[in-house]
């Protein structure tokens, strides 16, 4: 019989089965599930040593998960793609690390030139974790450095280089480099290549030899391709180039060089060797000396190595460089040089005059031991040739030590430069004709002195730097330029200056050597006769000259001569009818303060007076007015002036007898050289008139003024020339300084000139007389200029002692000689004043026209009849 548990249980047991039933089965539906296992966290750090056929992986785990780690490591794929553990796996582990996190690295086996891709992973219970992908390759190397494994530079057939890659290469040959030369090197090859480590076909470093072939230069090599090589080589191609080597194969040459004259006499005798190139090794060892030796160390500057070498004997001296006694920087031994030689002979400290090939001083077989030099003094004496030596132009100056010239013989100078470092002795003659002297180039204890019983009448003669001593009772004297550097010592011997038809000396006073000579300037000590000839063109007899002494220290009795003796009569001075006075004075000086006296001369007249002795002083700067003929000499003896000159000047005051005519200065050039008006600066003139004053004597009582202001006439003033200037205004003092800046130093003939071609408009009228006398009027044009006497513009007319007189009419009443004007235009009129000294034909005519404005007519009219 069948029974079910609902039959038999009771109806709460049957309710409570089911409910028990219902419970159960509700319990089953509703229990707490389990915890999920959480997957571990990892990494891919990154790829390291990369190599031909590995690489490193880096990973770092930084959580385990929730259960223990069972595997960690690298997976990998060629390629690009993305590898699970399910490709290529390298396990780095198979626990967990004692400490999080934690990193690892993994191993990967790669092929050359092939990219692969990789990720770190780490695998629990839970799972598998994997980190970002990285790529790795393509597998390449790289090469490192290029070095030279010999010395540079080098003359050495073979050279080496050692080439470092960053991983080991295979397949490397020649044919991957290549060779870079400069200069002439031709023929470098490479030689040959191999493995500088223990596999000589797959290797990280190579040594390369190459051939340096032939010729001077530079070599240097690179990697051209990187064909055949596994791995690749990451590089440029060509690569830059390695270390150069200097290929130097030239050896040294050696030349041998003296300063020393062939032959000479002087020992011990200088030599330097130069080589071609800087050398090691070189000493007096490898130096060969025949008829001599070494006696000095060897300095070396550069590549010359100097040193000196004492004759054994008269002779030949030659000295030597054999091959190989020093090398270069690539050790290429010198060649040998060629011998140098040289003539030691006895020495030559005098030659004398034979003038037996001709009559040139410059060659050497007119010489009995040759042509004189600044060591070799020389004698001339009677030559037997009847030639005597001649100083012409030349490139080249003719020197000698002392000078000789003997009684009876002669010297010659046309021209260039005779200088005498030592005594010039001269009983002969030396009458140069051009050229200069020089002398006092070199001290002298006690000289260099001019010496002998001739006088020498130098044509130019140059002072240098130190002392040059007159020794001579028949003096000496320049015609033509003394210039000075030094000091001339007359020590009271005859010095003179010429003066003649031909022309006057002058005297240049230059700055001296601070360090020889204390005194400033060069200068003559002890008393100097200046000559002054007299110009005979326009009047070759008797007549007024106008002189000013340029010396110090002399007198009124200077003027005498031997044709001529000064006339002296005080009694000029003060009596009323001074031209009356018997004695006539010859001798005159000027003074303006007397031209308020009343006697019958003429207003500017007055001021003449005589002096008072022949023991008067002549005044540096002052004028002197003296009757004497053309025919006389006149000199003046005393210290030559030199440096600033200061003249003070006056001029009566306003309303004063006759002051209309006062302030007339009678000065003159102090100097042994001509004055230059022109460079008389303002300042130099203090409170005087621009223009100057000169007079031209014509006849025994007439001559006529020439006037200069503002570059309009001559502005030279000869030496020993006075001239008339003037004190601006009435009632003051000007001063005037003379310098040496206004002196000239070349030589001048005193002929009409201006300082620099002059393009102001300017008229110049003459008028001349039938017997010859003239007067000259100039007008020019310039800014600034008035129709009013300017005493900057214009020259005021000094009237003339022969009567002719031209000049004109200023808008205030002066007459003048000099007529500056602002312009010339067609309204401008210069009124004349024609003074004649006697009734009778006169001519008036233009003899000049310059500069005048375009179309501007110029003529003269009469207006008196």
């Amino acid at each position: 019989m069948n029974h079910t548990y609902s039959s038999w249980l009771p109806r709460w047991m049957r309710h409570g089965l089911g409910m028990l039933a219902l419970l159960t089965t509700i319990g089953t539906a509703h229990a707490q599930p389990s915890t999920p296992v959480a997957a571990p966290t990892v990494t891919t750090d990154g790829v390291t040593n990369i190599g031909a056929g590995s690489a490193t992986v880096l990973g770092t785990l930084t959580s385990a998960g929730s259960t223990a780690l069972t595997d960690y490591g690298v997976v990998y794929v060629q390629g690009t793609g993305t590898p699970t553990t399910s490709d290529t796996k390298v396990q780095a582990g198979t626990s967990s690390p004692a400490f999080l996190p934690s990193s690892f690295s993994a191993t990967v086996r790669v092929a050359p030139a092939t990219t692969y891709t990789a990720r770190a992973y780490a695998t629990n219970s839970g799972g598998t974790s994997y980190g970002n992908a990285v790529i790795i390759g393509p597998v390449v190397s790289r090469l490192l450095s290029i070095e030279r494994l010999n010395s540079s530079p080098t003359n050495a057939s073979i050279v080496t280089y050692a080439l470092t890659f960053s991983i080991p290469v295979e397949g490397l040959t020649l044919g991957n480099f290549a060779l870079a030369t400069t200069g002439s090197v031709a023929g470098a090859s490479l030689q040959s290549l191999r493995s500088l480590s223990s596999n000589a076909t797959y290797s990280a470093t190579y040594g390369l030899a190459v051939n340096t072939g032939t010729g001077d230069g530079t070599l240097a090599l690179y990697l051209a391709n990187y064909m055949g090589t596994r791995p690749g080589i990451e590089s440029p191609v060509p690569t830059p180039g390695s270390p150069t080597y200097v290929l130097d194969k030239t050896p040294p040459t050696a030349t041998i060089s003296t300063t020393a004259t062939n032959p000479t006499s002087s020992a011990p005798i200088p030599f330097t060797v130069t080589f071609s190139e800087s050398v090691t090794g070189f000493t007096a060892n490898g130096i060969a000396v025949t008829n001599g030796t070494i006696t000095s160390a060897l300095t070396n500057a550069g590549n010359a190595y100097s040193f000196t070498v004492t004759p054994a004997a008269y002779g030949l001296v030659t000295v030597n460089v054999p091959a190989n006694g020093a090398y270069d920087a690539a050790f290429n031994r010198n060649t040998a040089a060629s011998p140098f030689s040289i003539t030691y002979v006895e020495s030559v400290t005098a030659t004398t005059w034979t003038g037996a090939v001709s009559s040139d001083w410059f060659t050497a077989g007119n010489w009995t031991a040759g042509v004189p030099t600044t060591s070799i003094s020389a004698t001339i004496p009677i030559a037997a040739s009847g030639r005597y030596p001649l100083i012409a132009a030349g490139s080249a100056a003719a020197t000698v030590l002392h000078l000789t010239i003997d009684n009876g013989a002669t010297l010659n100078q046309s021209d260039n430069t005779l200088d005498v470092r030592g005594d010039l002795t001269t009983n002969g003659t030396f009458l140069p004709t051009g050229g200069t002297v020089v002398m006092g180039t070199r001290p002298e204890r006690y000289g260099p002195n001019i010496l002998g019983t001739s006088r020498v009448r130098f044509w130019n003669l140059t002072v240098d730097s130190y002392s040059v001593l007159l020794h001579t009772l028949a003096g000496t004297s320049v015609r033509r330029v003394l210039t000075l550097h030094g000091p001339l010592v007359t020590l009271g011997y005859p010095f003179i200056l010429e003066s003649d038809a031909t022309g006057t000396a002058l005297v240049v006073n230059n700055a001296a050597d601070p360090n020889i000579y204390l005194y400033g300037e060069g200068a003559v000590f002890g008393a100097t006769t200046v000559q002054r000839y007299i110009d005979p063109n326009l009047n070759p007899g008797p007549g007024y000259r106008h002189f000013s002494s340029p010396v110090a220290n002399t007198t009124v009795a200077d003027f005498t001569t031997p044709g001529f003796t000064p006339v002296l009569n005080s009694t000029y001075n003060g009596g009323p009818t001074p031209n009356g006075v018997r004695p006539f004075p010859t001798v005159f000086s000027y003074d303006q303060t007397f031209v308020d006296r009343t006697n019958a001369s003429p207003n500017f007249d007055k001021g003449f007076f005589s002096p008072s002795s022949l023991s008067a002083p002549l005044e540096p700067g002052r004028g002197y007015d003296v009757q004497i003929s053309a025919t006389e000499l006149v000199d003046f003896v005393g210290t030559l002036n030199n440096g600033d000159i200061s003249v003070s000047l006056a001029r009566n005051a306003a309303g004063t007898l006759n002051a209309a005519d006062a302030g007339w200065q009678f000065m003159g050039n102090p100097y042994p050289a001509p004055l230059d008006y022109s460079r008389v600066e303002l300042v130099d003139r203090a409170g005087l008139e621009a223009a100057i004053y000169v007079y031209s004597s014509t006849s025994p009582y007439g001559g006529q003024y020439r006037a200069y202001v503002n570059r309009i006439g001559n502005p030279i003033l000869p030496v020993g020339q006075g001239f008339f200037a003037r004190v601006a205004t009435p009632g003051t003092t000007g001063t005037f300084v003379f310098r040496n800046s206004q002196r000239l130093t070349t030589l001048n003939a005193t002929a009409f000139q201006r300082t620099s071609a002059d393009l102001r408009p300017v008229v110049q009228l003459e008028l001349r007389s039938r017997v010859g006398a003239t007067d000259t009027f100039s007008a020019y044009a310039e800014t600034g200029a008035t129709p009013t006497a300017d005493a900057q513009y214009d020259a005021v007319k000094l009237p003339n002692p022969t009567g002719l007189n031209l000049a004109s009419l200023a808008s205030n009443g002066a007459h003048l000689a000099i007529d500056g004007r602002s312009a010339f235009t067609d309204t401008t009129v210069l009124p004349l004043v024609v003074g004649v000294p006697a009734a009778g034909t006169y001519t008036l005519m233009a003899a000049a026209l310059d500069n005048l404005p375009t179309g501007l007519p110029v003529y003269m009219r009469d207006t008196q009849t």
